[in-house]
């Protein structure tokens, strides 16, 4: 036999033995699964798409690998490629890449209300990650299409938070709120700016699209106030009085408005409108019967004071075309939500409330303050 062919023969049958060696050390052995694969960010290739965003969404984030891709493989949970995701509306947070914020659930429905409005403004603002405290969640959406921003539930985190009131959050320099923000920032009080979100009014309405339900109650009840009368501008009117009495008094020395207050803002309506039909809504109906004096048989008790589902006075009072209002995030929101002319008491103490300051502040168009007496 040539010497040639015997060396060929003798590398064959090396290369074979090499080749069954390998397959039988990696069937022995798990260097192949998948939890043992020691990937970066960059190495994952396996993907799948994800559904398109919604244009309605306020807040994107931006998924880890890439915008339209969301990776299928488990990353090594070594401290280098730890991730924690949290997955809403298609959208991926990374915790520790970037801000987490959120604020204190504190108040009834209007409280509520102007706090995640806040949230919104601030987390569009600085560029954070908004998280809603449970509670305020749950009771917006019982009256409110879906939220845009998610349940603290969802956050797949353990963050530290740093708590400040907004006053102190708002006088922090960018990159010192960055910094704390990665650790999560909790905004305490009752965290309200009017003039802060009152720049994306047109989104923040949005926010608040009542149920189906709640719209075809307040349009049956415009409806039937309306009766025969031609022409009819409804001008919604919120007296808040009751609890609202001793915050007044032990927070600033101030009263109540009266029946002084609301015949000057319903005889500015009366002339520009003579075809006005006031829709009171209130939590001392009492009061309003022996003080608002109708003309022309114009002013109609329409609100039920249901406490425990507030959001039927407040759709109603939106769906007017005008509103006078006396104090109050619930009033506010009213009002607010309904646009038109809105009418607001001033100068019922020394020093404005928080809320006042803040309207005044936001400089909203057809906004005006009366004198409180």
């Amino acid at each position: 036999m040539p010497r040639c062919n015997i060396k060929r023969t003798v590398f064959s049958f090396f290369l074979i033995g090499f080749t069954l060696f390998l397959i039988l050390s990696c069937r022995s052995s798990d260097w192949l699964t998948q939890d043992s694969w020691k990937l970066k960010e960059k190495d994952v290739k396996l993907v799948v798409p994800i559904k398109e965003i919604s244009q309605n969404q306020s807040f994107h984030v931006k998924p880890v690998i890439n915008l339209s891709q969301q990776n299928l493989l488990t990353l090594s949970k070594s401290k280098s490629s730890l991730i924690h995701k949290l997955h809403f509306q298609n959208s991926t947070f990374v915790c520790g890449k970037g801000g987490v914020l959120t604020v204190k659930s504190g108040g009834r429905l209007g409280n509520l209300m102007g706090e995640y409005a806040t949230l919104w403004a601030l987390a569009k603002r600085d560029g954070f990650f908004p998280i809603l405290q449970h509670r305020t969640y749950i009771t917006l959406t019982k009256y409110f299409l879906d939220t845009s921003i998610p349940t603290i539930a969802n956050l797949n985190c353990s963050l530290a938070w740093k708590s400040m009131n907004l006053h102190v959050y708002n006088n922090l320099n960018k990159v010192n709120r960055t910094q704390i923000a990665e650790d999560g920032i909790y905004i305490d009080g009752y965290p309200t700016s009017v003039s802060l979100f009152h720049r994306h009014r047109s989104e923040i309405v949005k926010e608040f699209q009542f149920k189906k339900h709640y719209i075809e109650r307040a349009q049956a009840e415009l409806y039937r106030l309306k009766e025969n009368r031609q022409n009819v501008v409804f001008v919604g009117v919120h007296v808040r009085r009751t609890d609202y009495s001793q915050f007044l008094q032990g927070r600033f020395q101030a009263q109540l408005v009266g029946e002084v207050y609301f015949t000057r803002a319903m005889d500015y309506f009366r002339k520009k409108f003579p075809s006005s039909l006031f829709v009171v809504a209130s939590d001392d109906m009492d009061w309003c019967r022996n003080h608002l004096k109708p003309m022309n048989n114009d002013v109609v008790f329409a609100g039920n004071r249901n406490t425990e589902n507030p959001a039927e006075d407040m759709a109603l009072l939106a769906a007017c075309n005008h509103t006078i209002i006396s104090y109050g995030n619930f009033g506010f929101w009213s009002a607010y939500l309904g646009g038109g002319e809105v009418i607001l008491a001033g100068n019922i103490s020394r020093m404005p409330t928080e809320l006042q300051h803040s309207i005044r502040s936001a400089n909203i168009s057809h906004w005006q303050f009366f004198p409180g007496f």
